[in-house]
């Protein structure tokens, strides 16, 4: 991992913007889902990148842009230093074996008509990898490196487990041998104990083969097993990026503090007030002036409904967006991830 921190990054993405035009009346301007605004976060080879926030916060839409399945509005989005926002779809089928995507629900991501061969041999087929014998024998050892073994090669999709079923998807992104892999909540739809397994076998592989991963999620325990740095997204921007053992540890963002303190504590003995964050998420068709929290922050003040803040150095490799954390410092004093209800993770990016 430490070549990889003086190596230039695998993903690099800046300023990306995606917007989906609203549907207008006679009587009402065409409006915009502001979906993402203006992201930028970069992911080193052989790491992991956490993404976390509420439903709606546009995690998801940061990855289907990065797989291209979704066209940014604007800014870029860079794979071993080659800007493939604006390529066609001609110019972009070689960035897609390096950038594969495992999807949310492992049953309606793969096609029930095919077998787990086919499902596999597809990627390997469209881009003309491997044939004959060798295209199967490459097939059964990628369900063998899942957990799965060639007797499961004639089954399909509704004959497997959830778990099987996203060992599959698994084995079908690692086909074209890529380099990124977009995880798009591959665990939220699986019992805790088959998340574990996944949660090894996706550590496992990444020793392996040195994959990086883009994992979006909101189940923070996972996320600080799993990463090495972590993306808190509000309403569509980053509010706070850092190593995992930093966010854990000492959260900056108020809103980065609320999502720690909902975790429920694993120890029924301990005891906390926990303040529930005021009012709903703002609607991304009108989204709020200046910091896109203060309606719900209780730290708001006046320049923070005015201005939107920029996101600054607070601490080496930790960056936040806060005007009140930035002028007060208050988020040194916060409580340590033990007292958060978490252990250390012991994934840290220089480890």
């Amino acid at each position: 991992m430490s070549e990889a921190l003086s190596s230039p990054p695998l993903l690099q993405v800046d300023d990306l913007i995606v917007r989906y035009p609203v549907k207008k009346s006679l009587f009402k301007a065409r409006q915009h889902v502001h979906a993402v605004n203006g992201v930028s976060f970069h992911v080193r080879r052989g790491e992991t990148l956490a993404l976390v926030g509420e439903s709606g916060c546009g995690k998801t839409t940061v990855g289907r842009s990065i797989m291209r399945l979704v066209r940014p509005s604007s800014g870029s989005i860079r794979v071993d230093g080659i800007d493939i926002a604006s390529l066609s779809r001609r110019e972009l089928k070689p960035y897609r074996r390096k950038i594969q995507m495992v999807f949310q629900d492992p049953y309606a991501s793969l096609n029930p008509r095919m077998t787990a061969g086919q499902i596999i041999g597809e990627p390997l087929g469209n881009f003309d990898i491997v044939h004959g014998a060798d295209r199967e024998n490459r097939i059964i050892a990628l369900l063998e490196k899942v957990g799965l073994s060639r007797t499961h090669l004639h089954r399909y999709p509704h004959e497997f487990s959830g778990g099987q079923r996203q060992r599959l998807g698994i084995a079908r992104a690692l086909a074209v041998e890529p380099s990124l892999i977009v995880g798009d909540e591959p665990l939220s739809a699986l019992d805790v104990s088959v998340q574990a397994q996944i949660v090894n076998l996706l550590d496992h592989l990444q020793q392996e083969y040195g994959l990086s991963y883009l994992f979006i999620a909101h189940d923070l325990a996972v996320v600080q097993q799993i990463s090495h740095r972590v993306a808190v997204m509000y309403l569509g921007r980053i509010v706070e990026i850092g190593e995992t053992a930093d966010i854990f540890r000492s959260p900056i963002h108020p809103y980065t503090q609320a999502l720690l303190a909902a975790v429920p504590l694993p120890d029924p003995r301990k005891r906390r007030i926990i303040e529930p964050l005021r009012g709903e998420v703002p609607s991304p068709i009108a989204p709020p002036s200046g910091c896109a929290f203060h309606p719900r922050c209780a730290l708001a003040e006046d320049r923070c409904r005015r201005e939107a803040p920029q996101v600054q150095e607070f601490r080496s490799g930790h960056f936040a967006a806060c005007h009140v954390m930035a002028r007060n410092n208050e988020y040194a004093a916060r409580p340590s991830s033990r007292e958060h209800g978490f252990a250390r993770s012991g994934k840290i990016a220089n480890s």
